[in-house]
């Protein structure tokens, strides 16, 4: 799972960046998590959250980067319904 984690490292790196600097940029990096998660479906792609979730960490440890851009980001997220879009 650790070289399939960091294939998603770079473009997620460029994406999340992207986005908290230009709100249009967060519709490429929804479109990249999405069809890249595997879900629905029996099973999540453990690789690609591992790989989100270690920048968002590294993110939020860093004094230097917009956490409140990104709070926003998350917290809508965690607003969306859980409903199946097809």
């Amino acid at each position: 799972m650790r070289a399939k984690t960091e294939t998603y490292n770079l473009d997620l790196q460029n994406l999340i960046q992207a986005a908290l600097q230009d709100e249009a940029a967060i519709t490429t990096l929804e479109q990249f998590l999405t069809q890249r998660s595997n879900l629905p479906g029996p099973r999540s792609n453990l690789s690609l959250v591992v790989a989100f979730a270690e920048l968002i960490r590294q993110i939020v440890i860093n004094p230097n980067l917009p956490v409140e851009k990104l709070e926003s980001l998350l917290d809508g997220w965690a607003a969306l319904s859980l409903k199946i879009r097809r």
